[in-house]
């Protein structure tokens, strides 16, 4: 009888070592600590911690050089097993992951780096007495914690690997960086948990001999209630943060010219001078814009609960499944988006509006009007699909299933 897991090691990118980032974890991290009996969170850059956590979950710095150590030794020995692995991959005729012999040396470092990773969770574990088989493992990103998983993997040292896979880990046709390692990883892990259909066809799609590997795992939010009715404000957020993938100048410029009276309120960093533009864009227009900056996630929902809103817009060029939206949705906010990767799981017919990602700035009006005139239809169609896809009671027991397997 296989010993049952009880302790779960959880790699974050920066998660709980920031204020802001991978909000989603805040959402899923305490149905996880609730059915482990500890919960190890390895962050890839570890800081002061920045978020509450429950008590049973511990933040461990795997850097830290009582665990992490790196000599000319170590680095000797592992060039056989990384010569080994890069002539697997050069000839592995399933694969799609075309090595590029330039990047050897980076390719090492990341190897190498993932061996020593792998030896500093070891050493962690002999020393705190933990027994490596009746602990789950579960890397929150398709990213360098899946090597070094593998790493222990192939030592015989765990049995399982599971991960859940994005936008910017995951698609190699939009982030061909990924490139590297992608076969490999896919080869190694148990299941990748991906947060949408487009994705769970991605992967099909180029990598259908491993399609038993892949599935879909929607993150989700626990039910914190109803948004309060709209008022004769038409009020619209935004929630990212500012690059050229998310266009919020697009959103801003697109605002300024509304032929509705409106109040925007934008949350994410946006640069000064940007503001400065965007201000100088609604001098004579019927905007009045909010900028709330970067908030902890606990003020969003806290704005939610209390500002009526009609409608939350997401112009992005890509996303894997935008978490904004699904955080709207459960307080039965309408969306309106872009028809891109994941969004069309969280933005239907039902609740909101589907934009391509070229579009004529009156279809942009035209919904904003259609959001007006017939919001309590859209409420409650965004009401439901949160209950049916996006509820964490449901989604995350799934979660927890597939860990404890």
């Amino acid at each position: 009888m296989k010993a049952e897991k009880n302790i779960l090691f959880l790699f974050t990118n920066e998660f709980p070592c920031t204020k802001t980032l991978e909000p989603y974890i805040e959402h899923e991290l305490p149905f996880l600590a609730k059915e482990f009996s500890q919960v190890i969170i390895v962050p890839g850059t570890f800081k002061a911690i920045e978020k509450a956590i429950p008590d049973n979950v511990q933040v461990i710095n795997i850097y830290d050089n009582q665990w992490f150590k790196s000599t000319y030794v170590s680095k000797i020995i592992t060039l056989l097993p990384f010569l080994k692995f890069y002539l697997e991959e050069l000839f592995d005729a399933k694969s799609i992951s075309k090595l590029q012999l330039k990047n050897i040396v980076t390719d090492y470092k990341s190897f190498y780096n993932a061996v020593i990773t792998a030896n500093a969770i070891i050493e962690f574990c002999r020393k705190k007495g933990i027994n490596l088989g009746q602990c789950a493992f579960y890397s929150y990103w398709f990213f360098h914690p899946v090597i070094t998983l593998s790493v222990l993997k192939k030592k015989k040292l765990i049995s399982n690997i599971i991960s859940r896979g994005h936008l910017g880990d995951l698609y190699l046709d939009q982030f061909p960086e990924l490139n590297n390692f992608y076969n490999f990883k896919i080869k190694n892990i148990d299941k990748l948990l991906v947060i949408s259909s487009h994705a769970l066809s991605y992967l099909n799609s180029v990598y259908p001999q491993y399609s038993n590997k892949f599935e879909v795992a929607r993150l989700a939010v626990s039910d914190m209630g109803l948004n309060p009715e709209p008022t004769n404000e038409f009020v619209v957020v935004s929630c990212s943060t500012y690059s050229e993938r998310k266009r919020v100048d697009l959103l801003a410029s697109l605002l300024s010219e509304s032929p509705i009276p409106l109040t925007w309120y934008h949350f994410g960093y946006v640069p000064d001078a940007v503001l400065t533009k965007y201000d100088n864009a609604f001098a004579n227009s019927k905007i009045k814009a909010v900028y709330k900056g970067d908030v902890p996630n606990n003020l969003l929902m806290e704005f939610y609960k209390s500002t009526p809103v009609n409608v939350i817009v997401n112009l992005s060029t890509s996303e894997g499944l935008p978490f904004s939206l699904i955080e709207a949705t459960s307080f039965g906010i309408p969306s309106i988006a872009t028809n891109v990767n994941g969004t069309p799981d969280v933005v239907t017919n039902s609740n909101g509006f589907l934009l391509p990602v070229n579009f004529d700035k009156h279809l942009f009006y035209n919904c904003l009007e259609q959001i007006k005139q017939n919001g309590k239809k859209f409420r409650e169609g965004a009401r439901a699909l949160f209950l049916n896809e996006y509820n964490a009671h449901r989604n995350y027991k799934n979660v927890i299933d597939c860990l404890k397997k």
